[in-house]
C-alpha cells in the first residue's frame, strides 16, 4: 500500500502537468477512437478493436495503431505480407491477419509520430488506437474505457497493491465505460450494482460479453473439439483465461490448462513444456487462443484456435451513440 500511494502521487502529478498544458497533447482532424483501460491487461481490448472494425469499416477507411507490445522491432512499422508476431506484436498481427489489407495496421511506440505517418501515407478516415487511454499525448475524439465484469476498476487498487495502472478518477475523462466479459448468466442485481457504481463517473455505461465461434485449424477448417466428453490440452498466453475456461466447461469439455504469461514469446523451453504436456496424455486435440495460435501453429500443425467476438447489449443504442460521437463534433485541430 505505501508503494501504491507513492505511485498515485506520480500519476496525479503527470495528469496535472497535462491538464495545465505544461505537457503537450496533440489532436488531429481525423476522428481517433482510443480503446483502453485502467487495469493491467485482461479487459478484452483486442476483441473490442475488432468489433469496432466490423462496425465501422463500411463507412470509414480504418487504420489501427498499436505500440506493438513486446515486439522485436523498433520505430514505425506497418503490417504487410512479411509481418510476423515477433516483428509487430501478437495482437496487431492477429488484426492484420484477419482484416488486412482492408484495414491498415501499424505499430509505433511514439503514438503521435505513428498517427502523423498514417495520415501522410494513407489518409485514413478513422484511426483506432489500441491501449492508449493513459497516452495523454493524443486527444482522442472517443475514449472507450474497458473494465471487466468480474473485477471492475472501482473494486481494484493501484499497483503493486492491485492491478490498476492509473487513477480510478481518470474514468471521468472517458467518453463511455464498457463493462467487458459479462457472463450470460449474470444476475440483474449484479449488473445493477456495477451500473450504480459506474454512474458516479457521469459517463454512459454499456455491458458487453464474449461470443465464441467454432474451433478452427490452420486451414480455417472446423475442429470438432468443442463437444461433451472431449479431452483437450488448452494452451494460453493471455492475462485472463477464466471466461474461456468457463465456456469450455459449460460445453462439457474436459480441459487440462497450460497457462503462460500474457504476450508470451514461445521459445524452446516453453515449446518443450507444451510437447511434454501433450505427450503425457491421450488428448483429442490441442486448443489455444487466436492470439497464441499465430505463434504456435508452425510448431504444432494440428493445433486449433477458438475465435471470439464481442457482443454488446442494446447494440443499436451503442452504434447510434458512437456514430454521434464520431460525426457530430467539429474536427479538432
Amino acid at each position: 500500500m505505501p508503494l501504491a500511494w507513492l505511485w498515485s502521487r506520480v500519476l496525479w502529478l503527470r495528469h496535472r502537468l497535462y491538464d495545465t498544458g505544461r505537457l503537450k497533447s496533440h489532436a488531429f482532424s481525423v476522428p481517433v477512437i482510443d480503446v483502453g483501460n485502467l487495469q493491467l491487461g485482461g479487459t478484452g481490448k483486442t476483441p473490442m478493436t475488432e468489433y469496432l472494425i466490423r462496425l465501422l469499416r463500411d463507412d470509414f477507411k480504418i487504420a489501427v495503431l498499436s505500440r506493438g507490445y513486446k515486439r522485436r522491432s523498433k520505430g514505425y512499422l506497418e503490417a504487410d505480407k512479411h509481418a510476423t508476431p515477433a516483428l509487430i506484436g501478437d495482437e496487431p498481427y492477429q488484426i492484420h491477419r484477419k482484416f488486412g489489407p482492408e484495414v491498415i495496421v501499424a505499430v509505433d511506440t511514439d503514438r503521435v509520430h505513428g498517427v502523423r505517418r498514417l495520415l501522410e501515407r494513407h489518409r485514413p478516415g478513422l484511426i483506432i488506437l489500441d491501449d492508449a487511454f493513459q497516452h495523454r499525448r493524443i486527444r482522442a475524439r472517443v475514449d472507450l474505457l474497458l473494465t471487466p465484469f468480474h473485477r471492475p476498476f472501482f473494486r481494484d487498487r493501484l499497483i503493486p497493491a492491485g492491478r490498476l495502472r492509473d487513477l480510478p478518477a481518470r474514468a471521468r475523462q472517458a467518453s463511455a465505460i464498457l463493462v467487458t466479459k459479462t457472463p450470460e448468466n449474470a444476475s440483474v442485481t449484479e449488473k445493477q450494482n456495477i451500473l450504480r457504481a459506474l454512474q458516479a463517473y457521469g459517463k454512459p455505461v454499456f455491458f458487453t460479453g464474449l461470443r465464441y465461434g467454432q474451433a478452427r485449424n490452420a486451414r480455417e477448417q472446423t475442429c470438432s473439439l468443442i463437444r461433451p466428453g472431449a479431452r483437450i490440452l488448452l494452451v494460453t498466453g493471455i492475462a485472463d483465461a477464466e471466461p474461456l475456461l468457463q465456456y469450455l466447461h459449460k460445453q462439457g469439455v474436459q480441459v487440462d490448462h497450460l497457462p503462460f504469461a500474457d504476450h508470451r514469446h514461445y521459445g524452446p523451453a516453453a515449446l518443450n513444456r507444451i510437447r511434454r504436456a501433450w505427450e503425457a496424455k491421450d488428448y483429442d486435440g490441442m486448443l489455444t487462443t487466436e492470439k497464441d495460435f499465430v505463434k504456435l501453429q508452425l510448431h504444432f500443425p494440428g493445433i486449433c484456435y477458438l475465435p471470439v467476438e464481442v457482443s454488446i447489449e442494446n447494440e443499436q443504442h451503442f452504434k447510434n451513440w458512437l456514430y454521434e460521437q464520431i460525426k457530430s463534433r467539429k474536427p479538432i485541430r
